[in-house]
């Protein structure tokens, strides 16, 4: 279950930038979490989401996320191109941004 107050953020944001978003995870249980590695501490929560993103979209929602209320953007852009993505939290106590390898 995702929550409300993160997809109301996450709707706002779509809509300033006027393009569909192409979610490629969203909620995930804590079985699912351990079994990809992830930290537990975003996904599982219902407060975070990875969006595939072509170089201008992702360049549009890094600029435009904290405005919404973002406190976490990951970018992963390197690899093939439909693995290729932009996380949006709201979960980190300040705003960060890292890359993945």
């Amino acid at each position: 279950p995702m929550n409300y107050n993160f997809m109301q953020k996450l709707q706002k944001l779509r809509t300033e930038i006027g393009k569909p978003f192409f979610i490629n995870s969203g909620y995930r249980c804590d079985e699912y979490e351990a079994l990809i590695g992830g930290t537990g501490k975003n996904h599982p929560t219902g407060k975070a989401c990875d969006i595939y993103a072509d170089n201008t979209t992702l360049c549009l929602i890094v600029g435009l996320a904290k405005q919404f209320g973002f406190t976490g953007v990951g970018i992963k852009m390197n690899g093939e191109h439909e693995e290729r993505f932009v996380h949006l939290d709201t979960t980190h106590e300040t705003f960060t941004v890292w890359t993945y390898k």
